[in-house]
């Protein structure tokens, strides 16, 4: 089951047409990572928040948000 955070950035990653792979790369880290970050098994750190948020073209504050709340 996807976190609130996966749920999000998979929805904008679908939008602007792109997967997690392509993110990973984006961000320098590995698509289990990605993984298991959609599935709240993992937290991001303010440096990949701030990876992500570039990456896909909203705030990193909104990216620590989202993975701090439950699906």
């Amino acid at each position: 089951m996807k976190s609130k955070l996966g749920i999000e950035v998979s929805m904008k990653l679908y939008i602007i047409g792109k997967r997690q792979k392509w993110l990973a790369e984006q961000c320098g880290c590995t698509k289990q990572y990605i993984s298991k970050l959609f599935h709240g098994r993992s937290k991001p750190s303010i440096e990949m928040s701030e990876k992500i948020a570039e990456a896909i073209g909203i705030s990193a504050s909104e990216i620590r948000k989202l993975a701090l709340e439950i699906a």
